[in-house]
């Protein structure tokens, strides 16, 4: 950030919450923000309960655990740092944002209905392509703050996602073991990814409302001649 754009240390935008009360004034950011941070905490659900759930369901062994968490970031690799600036530059963020969403929750939702892990894996598909929504938001939030505000805006946002690490094992793991314990009325393994899902759901509900407040430019690259 060059000198002219940095500001004075203001301690009172160091206490959590201030920097994102500051950002008040940036139309629909907030709300963008906060269904960043929804989705982050959706996307907890699998390193919260996924090894717990293959056991569970599949009767998994440590092999498999290990060859189904390499899947994963195998695909989310590949959609985050290949697929993201491809599918930005030729449908625009809006798109993007919004077909990401769709595929996100589905893929999450339908985790919970997996009886087979061939399912199971055939549902990371939709559920690793949705990622480019989560990348995407963040891009359109920065984009709306200005220069001097960066410092805020991502010091924010990486508190909220640190936070979502910590709120989703407390969210997902006591969902996962209501639904599987012993004498339970209803056996439900996938009920955290259920529940994932909705916040996803809620988390794209405030994206596009908030997208419609934005003045976004088309960022679809132009045709060729």
């Amino acid at each position: 950030m060059t000198v002219e754009n940095r500001r004075a240390i203001n301690p009172t935008k160091m206490i959590p919450g201030v920097s994102l009360f500051a950002l008040r004034k940036y139309k629909g950011v907030l709300l963008l923000i906060f269904a960043f941070f929804l989705a982050n905490l959706a996307g907890q659900a699998l390193p919260s309960t996924w090894s717990y759930y293959g056991i569970e369901r599949y009767n998994w062994s440590p092999k498999e655990i290990g060859v189904s968490l390499m899947v994963v970031g195998l695909l989310v690799a590949i959609v985050q740092g290949v697929l993201v600036g491809i599918l930005v530059k030729k449908f625009g963020k809006r798109f993007v944002v919004t077909v990401g969403f769709l595929l996100w929750t589905i893929g999450m939702f339908f985790f919970s209905m997996a009886s087979e892990p061939w399912m199971l894996y055939a549902f990371l598909i939709p559920y690793a392509l949705g990622g480019v929504a989560g990348l995407t938001v963040q891009g359109i939030i920065s984009n709306q703050v200005s220069e001097k505000e960066q410092g805020n805006l991502q010091g924010s946002i990486t508190g909220l996602v640190s936070i979502t690490a910590i709120l989703g094992q407390l969210v997902f793991s006591p969902v996962f073991y209501f639904f599987i314990r012993p004498g339970g009325g209803i056996y439900y393994p996938g009920a955290p990814y259920t529940l994932a899902a909705i916040f996803l759901l809620i988390a794209f509900s405030m994206a596009f409302l908030a997208m419609k407040r934005l003045e976004l430019e088309d960022e679809k690259a132009p045709a060729e001649a």
